[in-house]
């Protein structure tokens, strides 16, 4: 189901949810009307891959990739290699954790293609990997983004991304 009547967001918005003091960047924005033509994004939808036709960003919620983004660039780190640690359904889950918390945009819905836009606006490749779970690897650094002090920031009012899963219970 497409949502035509989201518009891409400006330049300045305002990102809110874990990035209260972060705006939408001209970057981002430029990526986003560069999707329809990246090939390699063909047939994405928020849940997952299906098809062939264009990536319609309309389907996506776009302050839920704004936020995703945002964890990507300031806590990813690109890998030389590709490596099966770095699979869809690790990367996946990961970002599920990260953005399951309350103050989140995304309070951990959303979909696998959610995980191929943002990286892709973030600059990280993927590949087919049968053998993985979700069958495909990203370029991502799987040391860096499994180190729960890697997460630790106090700049977005929040003093962790890894909080304990007692929280879910008491904020529902």
């Amino acid at each position: 189901m497409s949502n035509n009547t989201f518009p891409v967001p400006k330049i300045g918005t305002l990102i809110g949810g874990f990035y209260p003091d972060v705006h939408i960047d001209e970057f981002f924005v430029h990526k986003l009307g560069l999707a329809k033509e990246a090939e390699c994004l063909n047939g994405l939808h928020p849940s997952g891959f299906a098809g062939s036709d264009p990536c319609n960003v309309h389907e996506f919620d776009l302050m839920k990739v704004a936020e995703l983004c945002e964890t990507v660039s300031n806590y990813f780190v690109v890998s030389e290699e590709f490596d099966r640690e770095s699979s869809l359904g690790d990367i996946y889950e990961l970002l599920k954790m990260l953005h399951s918390a309350p103050e989140s945009l995304c309070k951990g819905d959303f979909g696998e293609g959610y995980v191929f836009l943002v990286l892709w606006i973030c600059m990280y490749s993927w590949q087919e990997d049968k053998e993985a779970a979700g069958g495909y690897i990203f370029d991502v650094d799987s040391d860096v983004v499994w180190d729960p002090s890697q997460y630790m920031d106090n700049r977005h009012s929040f003093e962790n991304l890894l909080r304990p899963v007692t929280w879910l219970k008491n904020n529902r």
